[in-house]
């Protein structure tokens, strides 16, 4: 009798064990459940709360969400609808904190298709220089019914959190950056990697003034451009302070195009530099005749003061010598000086042909005489 009694009171104690876990187990293994992918994140990173569907008897029909976050710890990213859901059938607003969605399932079909699993996932990043600490997310479904309308009992609310680690120390960003021509497109911001920068065709290099935190080293890729109306891609690199991780900011600098106008003026330049080079040459060579005329002058000069016929030939008034010059004709000389041995060769004609006509002249008379 005793040893019933002891099974008795063991059977009972058993009993009153499982009952309780039966219960929890029934709890969370029926309607809609969130959870998070893990337990810890860093700046940058992405965190995903899903919305799962679990022993959903009858069907759902329609329900309702709500996902309050930090927004000074995160921001939202997207989400994602698994196929089981038919496209159009659950509506996402995350503009606005708190994210919210409304499901209502295609009535056309005449009854709710069963979920099961995953139904959505909510995607989350971490937003930059974050401090360390917790961050949870207060998620709810309501508003569950089924495809009558009747309100079922699968509602819930869970405050799921995670801790944020501090990675600033591994996380570079520039802190500033301004450029010495124009203005950055769009302004800057440390989370911003991709920048335009406009400026004139005149510019042909551009610096960039680029700050990072104590510790970390900025490298910019260059500052000379490419020619106007092309693009030239500059790169700007900051290091971490323990020099194993990178980040970059792209800057496109866009220089533009030279205009018609300024084209022709600069080849009207080259134009009037070419001209003035060779009119430089041409005056030398004028000028070094004009010397080589001023020492004839002078030693002609020399030759009639000291009476030497041999230095002087021949002295001719009035046989002008003229030279070109760029800006047309002019006349540089009237009187030509015959020094030496310089006799030219036109004047040697002249005096030839005069001689031979006067040799005719005479022959003709004589042979007119003889025949009087």
């Amino acid at each position: 009798m005793r040893g019933f009694r002891t099974a008795a009171v063991l059977l009972l104690v058993l009993l009153f064990l499982t009952l309780p876990a039966v219960a929890v187990k029934g709890e969370q293994q029926q309607g809609l459940f969130f959870s998070l992918d893990c337990g810890s994140a860093e700046s940058g990173s992405l965190v995903n709360v899903s919305l799962r569907a679990v022993d959903t008897d009858p069907s759902i029909a329609g329900f309702r969400v709500r996902i309050e976050y930090d927004g000074s710890a995160f921001e939202y990213d997207g989400s994602k609808v698994e196929p089981q859901v038919e496209s159009g059938t659950l509506q996402v607003n995350g503009t606005d904190d708190p994210v919210t969605a409304v499901y209502v399932c295609n009535v056309g079909k005449g009854y709710a298709p069963e979920l099961s699993g995953t139904v959505a996932t909510f995607r989350f990043r971490v937003k930059q220089n974050v401090a360390a600490g917790a961050a949870t997310f207060d998620c709810r479904v309501d508003q569950i019914c089924d495809f009558d309308g009747n309100a079922l009992d699968f509602g819930r609310s869970d405050s799921l959190s995670l801790d944020l680690a501090d990675s600033a120390a591994s996380d570079p960003r520039l802190t500033a950056l301004a450029p010495s021509q124009g203005t950055l497109n769009p302004s800057f911001s440390p989370d911003v990697f991709q920048y335009v920068l406009c400026v004139n065709s005149s510019v042909d290099s551009v610096t960039f003034q680029a700050d990072a935190a104590d510790g970390e080293t900025v490298k910019v890729s260059r500052k000379s451009l490419l020619a106007a109306g092309t693009d030239t891609p500059v790169t700007v690199t900051v290091t971490s302070t323990d020099k194993k991780i990178k980040k970059q900011y792209y800057i496109t600098v866009r220089r533009a195009e030279e205009t018609e106008k300024k084209k022709s003026a600069e080849k009207s330049a080259d134009a009037v530099s070419k001209k003035y080079k060779k009119t430089a040459g041409k005056g030398s060579a004028v000028q070094s005749r004009q010397r080589d005329r001023t020492g004839e002058k002078a030693a002609l000069s020399s030759g009639l003061r000291n009476g030497d016929p041999e230095n002087v030939a021949v002295t001719a008034a009035g046989a002008g010598r003229i030279d070109r010059q760029a800006d047309g004709w002019q006349q540089t000389d009237t009187t030509l000086y015959l020094v030496r041995n310089r006799f030219p060769s036109y004047v040697a004609g002249m005096l030839a042909a005069a001689l031979c006509a006067a040799a005719w002249v005479l022959l003709y008379r004589r042979r007119a005489g003889r025949r009087e």
